[in-house]
């Protein structure tokens, strides 16, 4: 029966302590600085960081800079002489790195690379290593120069007139104990580690040597204690007391110990690897990215703790390139289950387990990754022992090979013997896609699969071997036979068949520099089986010597080539190695590339095309008839910048009756992607002008219909990487990586054969060694269609490029801001095509494709943006910035690059979304926007989707209600498009947004970190007219006791279909007469039964009028007639809400702006021409008078306007008689 138990290892810590450190005397004791975090008895206490458990804290972020002051108390094993990791970060392929270190010879070691300059100080003769308490402090001065050692308070070494920059871009996370290749594991006990951003005094240093500090000290940019609370169960955070970066604590935790007497519960059998002689290996990859891991794994007791028991499955490898995904599952030093998975060039998955599994019985073993908790768990006879948060993301790739059970790719001792064999026994080893469940862990360990377990990738009993094969028992049916390294990687020759041979020589660099015989014997071997294997034609693909400066190896190089003449023709090319590059002014030095490959030896063949400048040989082009194909061959320089893609668009477009093969140095990845940014040793890396691998896609071979092969070297892979994309015109391309650099040893002398059968698409390859003998690998022997032979383009294929040609055009002239400077010519070749019909002739149809095509392509690659100016627009709020660096906001809006808006990435990381607001002064309707990441990427956390929106009024954009209105949301994918040193990518919105107000919220990347960065935003679209809906009435005058009409007025009656609201008057000075709609004559409602109030509402099934001023109503009134002197009224409007129609009939509210309208009352008589203080039939009589003359002063004629219309007619004489009437009644 299992039993299992938790126990604190305090009695192994005292005994390293006591054998590893000495034991420390009484008055040693007395003498020592008593340490911040002390005991009641004054004895330090730290944190015992073990190399054997390979300790260390990694911290959860990023630092935002190198610190000026660094600090570390610890107490260190007596003179181990083993290289010790204090603080460190360092990858061998980052741009940046800080550690702080212990060298070999227990000396102190500062290391920082930075801005290209390396610095490595150390100090000599210093005891530190002496098992005692001791301070350690690095000082960093930029402003003066200098690095200063200090030891306990006193300067031991200092280093001047050193490049040291302000500010340093680290790439990777920092760790205590150790840095990112997880070895060099430190050996000390550690109590506490500090960083400031200020170069602290000797003085300050002693003074605060026994301080506890409080987080909020000026300065400090990070604490972190370390103690043995940290032993504790649950404990996994160690926090900064200056709340800005915890870490993450690996391997203090408390062990889980499987109780002895020890009975398994396994009842099976399995295979013994303990010897070495089974190397088993799966028939395929995985089909999917793994999850869980599960296998029951049998140990002895007495396997040495230093010991691992080694690889359970996986296929982990050596590679140069650390981003090569591979992975294993295993069984590590004093018994520790582990999970090791490298698939990026930055982090790796390394969980190690605290439990030791060397019983010398059967323990069943699991380890699950949850990509929804971002966690590792581990389980142990069916009961889960731990769980750790991930702060590295979970491979999404599958692991680059086959895995092997019992071993990997490592390697073999000199017995032959795989170097990392299971030392012991294996059964029932399971691999899943899914992510298993406690549940589904416990109650299944014990029992046999069925093999149709959803999600289940590969199981392998291991109990028995069929026919030499250990079968997988799920749907996969993926196998693992007996694996024969040699016999596996090394096949008798058998050439494929063909009419004449291309071959296809790969970075020669080292031959040319370790091994110039060898590079001789491989040009020889060509020359000698020119004629056997009818080779008609070698295709380098640069970096034909390692040392461009070397005029040794260009020697080699040139005489080995020149075997080739007169017998091979073939083309070169230089690689990186083959070129001094400038970064700084953007120059390219290929002086000894010319000298000894001139221009006027190869510009006199008959093959000789051309080149982009006369008298240089590092881009230039090729034709050779090779039995019925004509074909161009096209020499490209390593990173080749806009200028150079110009000219070999022009070329290729100026041949389009040759078939093109395209060799230029970097195209590839190992991982079959076009080479970028997000890889390693990507071409603007190098120079900041280059086109990488995706560029010269886009911009250059998917443009050209006759480009049918892409060759380039570059990226170290021992197999051939073939892809294939369908260029722009519909055919396929095939693009090829083709360099063995790294292939041990290194003068294999690999090439790339390809057999061409004339008539035939189908070209066979092999991947030879002229060393061997032999060929490397089955799966690099294949055949590959190449478009030697093109059909003609159909009918389907020009319809369909119509369709699309038709819509771009609509598309750009739809959207605001969006212009083509060749339109015309666009729609005069769709007006060609639109002409042709199904039965006309083939040929026709074909070049009216192609003729089509090309033409749709340059447009789309010329489109003009006209962004709106942003000089005014400024950043109205946002969820995050980056506080350490200063990456505000508003450097989107500055129009400069090298200024990025970065959200923080310090703990605590917000999550996405993440969102900014702008306010861009006035209203505009947005049609599309552009988004640049920052320049020189060392990750991809750029904008990829997101969602826009607008208003005129900024509360819209944080309310809930607004956001989540679909028809307020525009939203949208960016695309992934180098330019240079950024990426650069405009979007059309799916529905255009208005307003001043901006909200960009974006809601994911291109990267796998929760930030964001970029350097600019712009935005097309149109100001919006003032589209503001007003109502009104105008002012009057009357006379007291007179009736009238206020018509009331509203504008952009264009877009109306109702109107509500509230019309108030002064009920003291005004009588409601009648409000008459005009309108809403049919469907208008009124109430008017508060006095002083009416209220209204209407609605039509057509807009009310024009855009011009629309009478909406007409309010009736009658001033009161017992007023002493004249008198004002206001009539005034509330609550007033239009309703609007958009372009597809939805109704709306819309906000209505008022104005009020104010009536002054006159209080004299009206119409008292005659001066009697009586309005009465005798002035009537003296109004007709005044209409039949035409004449009267100003001011008779003022007084006879009696309904104040400007006009003195009948209606006025009819107004003061109805007034005598009225008057007679009362």
């Amino acid at each position: 029966m299992r039993k299992g138990k938790w126990f604190m290892a305090l009695t192994l810590a005292v005994v390293m302590l006591l054998q590893g450190f000495g034991a420390t005397s009484a008055q040693a004791q007395a003498e020592d600085t008593v340490p911040a975090a002390a005991s009641a008895a004054g004895e330090r206490e730290g944190l015992l960081f073990d190399a054997a458990e390979q300790n260390s804290v990694k911290l959860e972020g990023l630092l935002a800079n190198v610190p000026a002051t660094f600090e570390m108390y610890a107490k260190f094993a007596v003179n181990p002489n083993q290289r010790q990791i204090l603080f460190g970060n360092y990858n061998a392929n980052a741009a940046s790195n800080f550690n702080i270190e212990l060298k070999a010879d227990n000396q102190f070691r500062y290391y920082e690379l930075s801005n290209g300059k390396l610095i490595d100080k150390s100090t000599q003769g210093l005891s530190i290593t002496t098992g005692q308490w001791t301070h350690l402090a690095v000082l960093r001065d930029p402003a003066n120069r200098k690095v200063t050692l200090v030891q306990d308070g006193t300067v031991v070494a200092s280093f001047e007139n050193l490049d040291l920059p302000e500010k340093v871009e680290l790439q990777n996370v920092h760790s205590i104990g150790m840095d990112t290749r997880n070895q060099m594991h430190v050996r000390a006990e550690i109590a506490e580690v500090r960083l400031w951003d200020d170069v602290r005094s000797l003085d300050e240093l002693k003074d605060n040597a026994e301080a506890v500090l409080t987080g909020k000290e000026e300065g400090l940019m990070h604490a972190w204690t370390l103690d043995k609370s940290l032993l504790l169960p649950g404990a996994n955070v160690v926090y900064d007391k200056a709340g800005k970066l915890n870490g993450i604590p690996f391997g203090f935790e408390m062990a889980y110990e499987i109780e002895m007497p020890y009975e398994s519960e396994f009842t099976g059998s399995g295979a013994d690897f303990s010897n070495g002689e089974l190397e088993l290996k799966t028939e395929e990859k995985l089909s999917a990215p793994p999850r869980s891991f599960e296998a029951w794994v049998n140990v002895p007791a007495n396997t040495p703790a230093s010991q691992s028991a080694n690889v359970v499955i996986g296929n982990n490898e050596s590679y140069y390139y650390s981003d090569v995904s591979r992975l294993s599952f295993e069984i590590g030093a004093n018994g520790k289950p582990r999970l090791y998975w490298r698939a990026h060039k930055s982090h790796e998955i390394n969980y190690v387990v605290n439990a030791k599994v060397n019983v010398g019985d059967w323990v069943h073993v699991a380890i699950v990754l949850d990509d929804e908790a971002k966690s590792a768990s581990a389980y142990i006879n069916g009961r889960k022992i731990d769980e750790t948060a991930l702060n590295v993301p979970i491979p999404t790739v599958l692991p680059a090979r086959e895995l092997k059970i019992g071993s990997d790719y490592m390697g073999y001792a000199a017995d032959g013997k795989p170097q990392t064999n299971f030392k012991g026994q294996l059964a029932d080893v399971r691999v899943w896609s899914t992510a298993r469940t406690a549940e589904q862990i416990e109650s299944g360990y014990k029992a046999f699969l069925q093999g149709q377990e959803s999600g289940l990738l590969g199981n392998w009993k291991l109990d028995q071997a069929i026919n030499g094969a250990y079968p997988d028992l799920s749907l996969h049916g993926n196998d693992a036979r007996l694996y024969d390294n040699a016999a596996y990687n090394w096949l008798e020759p058998e050439f494929a068949d063909g009419d004449y041979k291309i071959a296809v020589i790969p970075d020669t660099q080292y031959m040319a520099r370790q091994h110039p015989n060898a590079m001789k014997a491989y040009f020889n071997w060509l020359k000698d089986n020119a004629d056997d294997l009818n080779i008609k034609l070698a295709i380098s693909v640069g970096d034909i010597v390692d040392t461009p400066s070397s005029e040794a190896e260009w020697a080699v190089a040139a005489e080995s080539y020149s075997y080739l003449d007169g017998v091979i023709p073939y083309v070169v090319l230089p690689g990186n190695h083959d070129v001094v590059l400038n970064n700084t002014n953007l120059t390219r030095n290929y002086t000894n590339y010319n000298k000894y490959f001139p221009y006027s030896k190869y510009s006199d063949d008959a093959t000789f095309g051309g080149a982009f400048v006369e008298g240089k040989m590092e881009n230039t082009y090729h034709f050779f008839e090779i039995g019925d194909v004509e074909y161009m061959v096209l020499a490209m320089e390593f990173a080749p910048n806009d200028a150079v893609l110009a000219w070999a668009n022009e070329v290729v477009a100026a041949h389009p009756d040759k078939r093109v093969i395209m060799s230029t140095h970097s195209y590839m990845y190992h991982n079959g992607e076009q080479i970028g940014p997000s890889h390693i040793d990507y071409p603007s890396a190098y120079i900041r002008d280059a086109n990488n691998g995706d560029d010269m896609w886009n911009e250059f071979v998917s443009k050209h219909d006759n480009i049918v092969l892409v060759l380039s070297g570059h990226i170290g892979y021992p197999d051939l990487v073939v892809r294939e994309d369908s260029n722009n015109y519909g055919s396929s391309v095939k693009q090829a990586l083709v360099d063995a650099q790294f292939m041990e040893p290194r003068d294999l002398g690999m090439v790339m054969l390809m057999s061409i059968k004339e008539g035939s698409n189908d070209v066979g390859v092999n991947w030879y060694s002229v060393k061997n003998d032999k060929l490397f690998r089955e799966k690099n022997q294949f055949s590959m269609e190449l478009n030697l032979y093109p059909e003609p383009h159909s009918f389907e294929q020009l319809a369909a490029t119509l369709a699309e040609a038709e819509q771009f055009v609509a598309s750009i002239e739809s959207t605001p801001g969006l212009s083509l400077p060749k339109m015309s010519e666009l729609k005069a070749q769709i007006a060609a095509a639109k002409a042709l019909t199904s039965s006309d002739d083939k040929a026709v149809i074909h070049q009216a494709h192609v003729d089509l095509t090309r033409m749709l392509v340059d447009n789309k690659g010329s489109i003009a943006y006209t962004f709106l100016p942003k000089t005014s627009f400024t950043i109205e709020a946002y969820n995050s910035y980056d506080v350490e660096s200063d990456n505000l906001p508003q450097y989107v809006l500055d129009g400069d690059y090298s200024t990025i808006w970065h959200t923080s990435w310090h703990d605590p990381i917000p999550d996405l979304p993440h969102w900014i607001i702008i306010d861009m002064k006035e209203s505009f309707k947005l049609s599309g926007i552009q988004r640049t990441s920052r320049p020189n990427l060392t990750a991809l956390e750029f904008p990829k989707d997101f969602e826009l929106y607008a208003s005129d009024d900024l509360a819209d954009l944080n309310d809930p209600a607004y956001l989540g209105n679909e028809a307020k949301r525009a939203s949208g994918t960016f695309g992934k498009t180098a330019a240079g040193n950024t990426y650069q990518d405009f979007a059309v919105l799916d529905k255009p947004v208005q307003g001043r107000y901006v909200k960009l919220l974006v809601t994911s990347t291109y990267g796998t970190g929760k930030f964001v960065f970029m350097s600019e935003i712009d935005f097309t679209g149109e100001a919006v007219e003032d589209e503001t809906i007003r109502l009104f009435a105008d002012d009057r005058t009357v006379n007291k006791g007179s009736v009238f009409t206020v018509p009331v007025t509203v504008e952009q009656a264009s877009i109306m279909v109702g109107l509500e609201g509230i019309l108030s008057y002064d009920s003291s000075l005004l009588t409601f007469e009648s409000f008459d709609f005009a309108g809403f004559s049919a469907t208008g409602a009124v109430n008017s039964a508060t006095p002083g109030k009416i209220s209204f509402a209407g609605v039509s099934g057509d807009a009310l009028g024009t855009d011009e001023a629309t009478i909406i109503t007409n309010v009736t009134f009658r001033a009161k007639a017992d007023l002493v002197g004249n008198a004002t009224a206001t009539i005034s409007f509330a609550n007033v809400r239009g309703v609007t129609t958009d372009s597809a009939g939805e109704s709306a509210y819309v906000p209505v702006q008022t104005e009020d309208a104010v009536i002054t009352i006159v209080s004299q008589n009206p119409g008292d021409l005659n001066g009697d203080d009586s309005s009465d039939l005798l002035d009537a009589r003296t109004i007709l008078k005044l209409i039949v003359s035409g004449g009267g002063s100003e001011a008779v004629l003022a007084k006879a306007d009696i309904n104040r219309d400007g006009t003195v007619d009948t209606n006025d004489v009819l107004m003061l008689l109805q007034m005598i009437a009225d008057k007679l009644a009362e």
